[in-house]
């Protein structure tokens, strides 16, 4: 049985990077306590954002969105991420997208879905008895 050994820190030998990711800790440990943000919520912020924890990302292109959107020009953007935990314990982050288009594209998406639900209601409505 081998057991993983890892040597304790040698605070002397700290380079200028490794005191400004200290820094960074100690600054956001000071703005979420500020926000009476629970330890375990800090904590866990702070091992995504030093990449100590892998977050998979949910694919934009496997979404119900993309699969509406997808053969109209319109401009998506990743502006950041909401973490959330599944009933498994395991997490992913969950872009949230920016999208912009002109004003005739979205009038001509929204068209097309709307006539998409609602000859999909009116095939339910034909198949009941």
């Amino acid at each position: 049985m081998s057991e993983e050994f890892k040597s304790i820190f040698d605070y002397a030998k700290t380079t200028d990077e490794q005191k400004l990711a200290v820094e960074e800790v100690i600054r956001v440990l000071e703005e979420r306590s500020e926000q009476n943000l629970p330890l375990n919520f800090i904590i866990n912020e702070l091992k995504q954002n030093f990449k100590l924890e892998d977050v998979p990302v949910r694919p934009v292109n496997q979404s119900a969105w993309y699969t509406l959107t997808k053969d109209y020009n319109i401009g998506a953007n990743i502006q950041g991420y909401r973490i959330i935990t599944n009933p498994d314990g395991t997490k992913n982050k969950i872009p949230h997208v920016a999208f912009n288009a002109d004003l005739q594209t979205l009038d001509d998406m929204i068209t097309k879905v709307v006539s998409d639900v609602v000859a999909g209601i009116n095939a339910v409505k034909t198949e009941q008895p």
